[in-house]
């Protein structure tokens, strides 16, 4: 392959970062990082493409942008990759960890926002590809090749032969894992991704981290249509400066301080709703609004459980808003304050009928169900209509309990 182009050398650019992470400057952080791959990639052949919007208005296959190849695949598809190929830095949300947006036993792991970035190769590149992701990682991230693993995620050994054949690959650590095995879907038509995981070794607690991919994009009759690298940035770093909670190298950190438990629920779903304001959404009932509308929903179930007042939660919003530069945030934030605050007297409606209904004053023949139309017509979720009515009224509570 041509010579790799490298920027930085093997310790600058993570000590940079660790110092601007320890100072709590995580947007400038973040900024080193993707200055130093937009930097790295054009250097080496790659063109710039501008992100996909957060709310999908180009794939109807999803409604937020979930990963940086939304930003891509009309050239995928089309097979028009010049040069080395593209590269684009996404803002993502991962949607999927919201099946549990009710549950506050469930706390998940990592962001819900989170910014991905990516290279989209021409077909017939794997290996310049392979020798491009790991000459990034070492030479401009700064993270030695010790630390690098590249587990398989399909058994066709000709993913890992560069890193047998190349000089560039060959002192990289590979290794096998049968629990590994994952086909990268696009939401297109005939086509998957097979590839390499890149794992980090974190300090924080030795163990492997899964931080990016290598992927050969193939159609049905196992042509190659393009390869694909990405990595999220927080997550990268996470492992890369040794740090075990993801969220701490997420912007909401430098706005609220985090705490182990439901906190990081809360800091990890008030992040994705303010970049989701951002990005255009409003409280509704269809795709992307009802979605945005059902998070905020759950931070304010969340909310309660810390003992937070909305004016807490608003403040967090305000600065992280203001921290973010987002346009027009006061008024859009403002519009989701009277939401809340529409929502709790509802709630607080539920809570007056369950005590008419307790105290044998309501008219109705069957009160029961008279509870929870009303629940249903105010868009009162199950979990919130249990939450508030357990302790005082358990038997009507229960009405509401394990129903999804």
């Amino acid at each position: 392959m041509q010579e790799i182009e490298r920027i930085g050398n093997q310790s600058s650019g993570l000590d940079i970062i660790r110092g601007k992470y320890l100072r709590g400057e995580i947007i400038s952080a973040q900024g080193n990082v993707e200055s130093g791959f937009r930097n790295f990639f054009i250097k080496n052949g790659y063109i710039e493409k501008t992100a996909a919007s957060l709310i999908s208005n180009k794939d109807s296959t999803v409604i937020f942008s979930g990963a940086s190849i939304s930003a891509l695949k009309e050239e995928l598809v089309t097979g028009k990759i010049p040069g080395n190929g593209f590269f684009v830095i996404q803002p993502c949300i991962r949607t999927r960890d919201f099946k549990n947006g009710f549950d506050n036993e469930v706390i998940p792991f990592g962001q819900t926002f989170f910014n991905m970035v990516c290279t989209l190769s021409r077909p017939g590149r794997y290996k310049d590809v392979c020798e491009e992701a790991i000459a990034y990682i070492e030479g401009t991230l700064g993270i030695e090749k010790s630390r690098i693993v590249i587990i398989p995620t399909s058994t066709n050994d000709d993913l890992v032969q560069p890193f047998q054949q190349s000089e560039v690959l060959r002192d990289v650590s590979v290794r096998f894992d049968s629990r590994k095995k994952y086909t990268w879907k696009y939401g297109i038509p005939n086509v998957s991704g097979i590839g390499l995981s890149i794992n980090i070794v974190n300090p924080a607690d030795g163990n492997l981290w899964d931080v990016g991919n290598i992927v050969s994009i193939r159609n049905f009759e196992n042509v190659e249509l393009g390869i694909e690298f990405g990595f999220g940035i927080e997550f990268m770093l996470s492992a890369a400066l040794g740090v075990a909670e993801p969220i701490r190298m997420s912007v909401i950190s430098q706005v609220e301080q985090y705490k182990e438990g439901l906190h990081q629920k809360y800091v990890t779903y008030l992040e994705a709703a303010l970049q989701m304001m951002n990005a255009g959404a409003i409280i509704g009932d269809k795709k992307a609004d009802h979605l945005y509308k059902q998070y905020w929903k759950s931070i304010n179930l969340i909310r309660k459980s810390l003992g937070l007042n909305l004016n807490e939660v608003l403040n967090t919003s305000s600065k992280y808003s203001e921290l973010r530069e987002f346009p027009g945030w006061e008024e859009k934030l403002s519009s989701v304050a009277n939401f809340l605050n529409k929502h709790e007297k509802r709630i607080e409606g539920l809570v007056y009928f369950a005590n008419k209904i307790n105290r044998g004053r309501d008219k109705f023949t069957n009160p029961e169900i008279s509870l929870k139309k009303y629940a249903l017509q105010n868009g009162i979720r199950n979990e919130e209509a249990f939450g508030v009515l357990n302790e005082r009224f358990s038997h009507l509570a229960a009405l509401f309990k394990n129903i999804k």
